[in-house]
């Protein structure tokens, strides 16, 4: 499936420029949790979905998030060293 190419792809691209120390290592867990628990979000999302699609693919990430609570954290520390502070 492409989708899961295009994570790898990320993932393994990011973990062999962070290094291979602990923090490394976690932060590309971390990534990979995040794309991979919000990839519907990412990759099915159409800019004119309705409604009922839209929620459908939110249903898939919140499926997610009761396999792995902490989904949001992951967004959250993937994202955060991003942003202009």
């Amino acid at each position: 499936m492409l989708v899961e190419k295009d994570i790898r792809s990320v993932v393994d691209l990011a973990g062999s420029t962070l290094g291979e120390d602990d923090m490394a290592a976690f932060k590309t867990r971390t990534l990979l949790s995040a794309m991979t628990g919000y990839a519907p979000l990412i990759y099915e999302l159409r800019e004119n979905c309705g409604y009922a699609e839209f929620l459908a693919i939110c249903q898939k990430v919140w499926n997610s998030m009761e396999t792995t609570p902490e989904l949001p954290q992951n967004l959250v520390c993937v994202v955060l060293p991003f942003l202009p502070l």
